[in-house]
């Protein structure tokens, strides 16, 4: 068990833990490399100064859970539930989000590159303020996320719903999307489409 083993900044390296159960926790200076969660329960707690370096987590349940000014690097997060999570000004890199529900993410003034959302939903998301650079958004749910101010740079879009999706005109030239996108982009331009 995570409890069993932490103290302020401890450091876990070459870890696994697999059916961890916590309920509204708080941790400090947590650093993770190399280290599996497997199958865990980790809601609604709160993690300061954490670093989650090569690692992964699998079908766990992560909602409500505070990563503000995490890092988060070369990791890999898959078929988990993190609903809620935030991720304020944190940085993510190298970094694989796989078959996760996001939904309601705050990942404002994050720093995010060279990261890939694969079939996640991140529904009523926002990325406001953040820095996005290479990341691909791959079969994902973007409804109703908010990129406002972001800065963007090299985004793959296509295969993802957009619907309500709110992005600055001045990062289209940002993004790489799809032909059943297109609408959803002349639309967001005021420009209306009338057939004879």
């Amino acid at each position: 068990m995570l409890n069993d083993y932490y103290r302020k900044s401890s450091k876990f390296n070459s870890k696994s833990f697999k059916s961890l159960d916590l309920l509204s926790k708080e941790y400090e200076d947590l650093i993770f490399i190399k280290t599996k969660i497997i199958k865990s329960s980790i809601i609604n707690c709160k993690f300061s100064d954490f670093e989650f370096i090569s690692s992964k987590i699998d079908f766990s349940n992560t909602s409500n859970i505070d990563l503000e000014k995490s890092v988060i690097k070369k990791s890999e997060i898959k078929g988990s539930k993190l609903t809620g999570a935030n991720f304020y000004n944190s940085l993510i890199e190298n970094t694989v989000f796989e078959n996760c529900k996001m939904d309601l993410n705050n990942f404002t003034l994050c720093k995010i590159k060279n990261t890939e959302f694969i079939n996640c939903d991140l529904s009523l998301s926002s990325f406001q303020e953040a820095e996005l650079k290479n990341i691909s958004f791959i079969n994902c749910n973007l409804k109703e996320v908010d990129f406002s101010a972001a800065n963007l740079k090299s985004i793959d879009l296509r295969k993802s719903i957009l619907d309500k999706t709110k992005i600055e005109i001045s990062s289209f030239k940002e993004l790489t999307i799809n032909e059943d996108q297109l609408l959803f982009f002349v639309s967001a331009l005021g420009i209306s489409i009338k057939s004879d």
